[in-house]
């Protein structure tokens, strides 16, 4: 009996330790499916594209976004692309394994048109491994992003540094600037960016433009000054601009202004030049007689000159053109312009949202027409260098739906796309090249 015990009880261990090895064999694979998963959904990667080649406009809302917060109505809608075909498509991220890149935390909050080759994204985009983003608890992020419109290539900009909401200045040397209470310069040859503030006393101003030679001015709560890239320590006092003086970066390259020089409507056009030792010097080019008290200056793309224009334009008001290679002047009969002024291809447009009006100023031949836009009610306009359309976002009076559009030179209304539900509006129709 002692023995047939000792038989059973041999057995019963034998049953046990394989329930044992069972469990263990059984716990280890467990353990070793979800480590391979968490290894798989966490393997390091970068962006390396979006899928914006294809795309003729980018089209924001349409629907919100499962992201979207009260207190972020720029993230309330979700962004897509258009096509040439007319397909509205999402828009799509990729890692340098080709994958498509799947984050829940990803979120599109701006998208800015930079120029012909390069798209500004700003928001919060994720990655894995090694990086120069935000560090998070919830995982590190870029905010900004640039793609190359026509290879799709993403850089990602490092936290340290910053590009910004523009406006963008691209220059001849190739380099694009941005300005961000100070410059962001970027070489798109070596994916390269440099920040250059301005000091702690020096804010209030809102106007920074740089020129063809690395010259910044910029105005401050006491006055303009001016600095150069290559000595940007050295600061320049413009004490001979003054505060409210119209200024403008020229197609040439150059910073431009407009002094008054008596009260008879007489005007002194000025150039900004490199000096010696690069500083920076100021030269009167020219006086004119222009009638209007208050002006602006402007650029004629078409013409390649200097535009000045009445800011309270009348009846009796006049366009003048500066021809910056002859130094010549030339003077137009200006009917009233009214509204906010949009700059296309061969034409500048004034929106005026009150009438629903928009005029039409030829920059060859300087006469005005106007476009008739009374069947929508036209919410927001944008042009581009692009084409003479005007680029629209509304709502259409005859079924209230909510539509995003182009109007051509003669008036023709094209609807690009239309809202799935009359109550969120299209938010905004960005052209691309």
């Amino acid at each position: 009996m002692e023995a047939e015990n000792h038989v059973k009880h041999g057995a019963s261990s034998k049953i046990h330790k394989s329930r044992v090895n069972f469990l263990t064999i059984a716990v280890l694979a467990l353990l070793t499916m979800l480590l391979g998963g968490c290894k798989k959904d966490g393997k390091a990667f970068r962006y390396d594209k979006v899928n914006i080649g294809d795309a003729k406009y980018i089209v924001q809302g349409g629907h919100q976004t499962k992201s979207a917060t009260k207190n972020n109505t720029s993230g309330s809608y979700d962004f897509q692309k258009l096509t040439a075909n007319g397909d509205l498509e999402p828009i799509v991220f990729f890692n340098e394994h080709g994958e498509t890149i799947t984050s829940g935390r990803l979120r599109i909050d701006y998208i800015f048109d930079v120029n012909s080759d390069f798209l500004y994204f700003y928001g919060t985009f994720p990655y894995i491994g090694e990086g120069e983003g935000v560090v998070s608890n919830d995982g590190n992020f870029y905010q900004e992003l640039l793609a190359n419109k026509k290879t799709e290539k993403i850089y990602a900009i490092p936290s340290r540094l910053h590009f910004g909401f523009g406006p963008y200045i691209t220059h001849a040397d190739g380099n694009i600037y941005s300005l961000i209470g100070g410059i962001a310069k970027f070489n798109p040859v070596d994916n390269t960016i440099e920040n250059f503030y301005f000091g702690e006393n020096e804010g209030g101003g809102n106007i920074q433009l740089i020129d063809r030679h690395g010259i910044c001015l910029y105005n401050t709560s006491t006055g303009w000054r001016a600095r150069h890239l290559s000595n940007w320590f050295s600061i320049v006092p413009m004490d001979e601009i003054p505060s409210n003086t119209p200024v403008i970066l020229g197609n040439d390259g150059y910073i431009y202004f407009i002094i008054k020089v008596d009260n008879e409507g007489g005007v002194g056009l000025y150039r900004i030049d490199e000096a010696a030792n690069n500083n920076v010097k100021t030269t009167l080019l020219s006086n004119h007689l222009i009638n209007d008290y208050y002006v602006n200056i402007y650029n004629n793309h078409v013409n390649n000159s200097l535009m000045v224009l009445p800011s309270y334009p009348t009846s009796d008001s006049y366009l003048h053109e500066y021809n910056t290679v002859s130094n010549s002047w030339r003077s137009f009969p200006l009917p009233a312009l009214n509204g906010e002024r949009f700059v296309a291809q061969n034409c500048y447009y004034y929106f005026d949202s009150a009438s629903r009006k928009i005029s039409r100023l030829d920059l060859n031949s300087y006469e005005v027409s106007e476009i008739s836009v009374s069947v929508y009610d036209v919410r927001e306009v944008t042009t581009s260098l692009y084409s003479d359309d005007i680029n629209f976002t509304g709502m259409r009076f005859s079924d209230s739906r909510q539509v995003a559009g182009t109007i051509d030179a003669s008036g023709k209304v094209t609807i690009i796309t239309e809202s799935g539900d009359n109550n969120i509006p299209v938010g905004n129709l960005i052209p691309l090249n």
